[in-house]
């Protein structure tokens, strides 16, 4: 059930990525992206955050769903989430998958060093 008792829980994702030629278009793309997904939401509702591994991250909460809009070198990512899960968990999965794109080192070596 989900928590507003709406109905059987079913968590879904949408996510679109991509590689970019040019990795400094990543800041206009998300720029971009945000406008495209923010529909009737207040633009103040994004936030943007520091995070170690990523370019930039961008993400907006509100009840069950989740945005996240990501960043790494070549790399951009757009997930779109519904369900229970932990920003940070979707903000771990993301970086990992944005590591295989993006021309940057893996994670686990930028950890040892």
């Amino acid at each position: 059930m989900w928590s507003d008792g709406s109905g059987r829980y079913s968590p879904s994702v949408h996510t679109k990525v991509y590689q970019l030629t040019i990795p400094t278009m990543a800041d206009s793309l998300i720029a971009d992206l945000v406008k495209w997904y923010q529909f009737d939401e207040n633009k103040e509702d994004y936030v943007e955050m520091n995070h170690p591994n990523l370019d930039r991250l961008i993400v907006y909460e509100e009840a069950d769903m989740k945005k996240i809009f990501a960043s790494k070198g070549k790399g951009v990512i757009f997930v779109r989430y519904y369900g229970d899960a932990d920003t940070n968990t979707i903000v771990d999965e993301i970086e990992k998958k944005i590591m295989l794109i993006s021309g940057s080192e893996n994670i686990s070596e930028n950890e040892d060093k």
